[in-house]
């Protein structure tokens, strides 16, 4: 029956984008049920989604990290979608962040855009200062699905954000399919366990979202892991440690840290949070569960899962994106009020940067 549900669901979805409105997404600066950011140098990347397909094409907005941060109105540097020389054509329908790559020794920083609608990916590299770049000057769309001689969808069909070990990704999926690797080839196969779907940001852990199940790659290669200690995950995130990660809960109601070992996820402590969230971060040593009804963030020992502090009273209720832009400062992209606040964790204020009645 679940899996019937995520196929009417899917259907509909694409019948949706078969008669999206051939608008164009504006370029005043506005977003559109934004969700991921990505933090590269100097800039800050947010995903305008186009989730319920308003425009032809979602976009990407980047803006200076100083422009945020600074009192006034915060206007992007560059508004990104089908207009533009680098876009490929046909693509961004529906448009999600799959990975958020930042710089190691001599490789670049790295940001893919996932096009949920057309199953296909585009590779940014960010210069030193964030700036994004295509190495041809055009940027390529590369697939991740498609049909066979009777028009039968082919690969992963509605793929999600990525785990990820150096280039290679392994992107998860929506509907509880099989997870798809794309290595540093450039070839595509279907591996692992199907109801590892959630990815641990920053690293290399695929995550069940209702089983004790995960998956790992490591050197281009696959590896299934048992999980010991909870029974599925709503989000992850890597820790600073190799091998260590965070993760809440399935119901979001629990703060988990975990460790590979022998084989398996294995946790180390859990701490009942105060209510149901649905994001996580790591800033430093902090842990930082937010999102729920009661818009309420919980700052949280990354070494004990103590609580050191409150934030109440966000003006955003319905999280996506999030990340740490500056010290103590954490920008935040809202779904449904299409826009990005700003939380100071040091004062506890929050402030709407874009959009949300502005």
């Amino acid at each position: 029956m679940r899996h019937l549900r995520f196929i009417l669901i899917f259907s509909c979805f694409t019948a949706c984008a078969e008669g999206a409105v051939e608008q164009p997404h504006p370029s005043d600066g506005s977003l559109h049920h934004p969700e991921g950011i990505c933090v590269l140098g100097e800039q800050v990347h947010v995903v305008s989604s186009n989730h319920d397909r308003r425009y032809r094409s979602g976009a990407l907005l980047s803006y200076r990290v100083a422009d945020l941060i600074a009192e006034g109105d915060a206007f992007p540097l560059a508004v990104r979608n089908h207009e533009h020389a680098d876009w490929p054509i046909g693509f961004g329908g529906v448009l999600n962040l799959a990975a958020c790559i930042q710089p190691s020794g001599d490789r670049l920083g790295e940001m893919v855009l996932l096009d949920r609608v057309g199953r296909r990916i585009v590779r940014w590299q960010a210069q030193e200062d964030g700036t994004l770049l295509c190495s041809t000057g055009r940027c390529v769309a590369m697939p991740l699905g498609g049909a066979d001689a009777s028009g039968v969808k082919t690969g992963i069909l509605d793929p999600g954000p990525a785990a990820l070990d150096g280039s290679a990704l392994l992107f998860s999926s929506r509907v509880d399919e099989q997870a798809t690797l794309l290595n540093d080839s450039g070839d595509l196969s279907r591996v692992g366990e199907a109801a590892a779907t959630r990815p641990v940001t920053g690293a290399p852990w695929l995550l069940g979202r209702q089983r004790a199940v995960a998956l790992r790659l490591r050197d281009g290669e696959i590896e299934s892991l048992r999980v010991e200690g909870w029974d599925g995950a709503r989000w992850g995130v890597a820790a600073a440690d190799p091998g260590f990660g965070f993760a809440l809960g399935r119901f979001g109601d629990l703060l988990i840290a975990f460790v590979e070992h022998d084989g398996a996820l294995k946790s180390l402590w859990h701490a009942p949070l105060r209510g149901q969230r649905r994001r996580l971060l790591r800033a430093g040593g902090e842990l930082l569960a937010f999102g729920g009804i009661d818009r309420l963030l919980e700052r949280r020992s990354a070494e004990d899962g103590h609580l050191i502090g409150v934030v109440r009273d966000l003006s955003f209720d319905e999280p996506e994106g999030a990340a740490l832009i500056a010290e103590k400062q954490l920008l935040v992209s809202s779904f449904g009020s299409h826009s990005l606040t700003l939380v100071d964790l040091g004062s506890g204020l929050s402030r709407v940067l874009v959009g949300g009645g502005k």
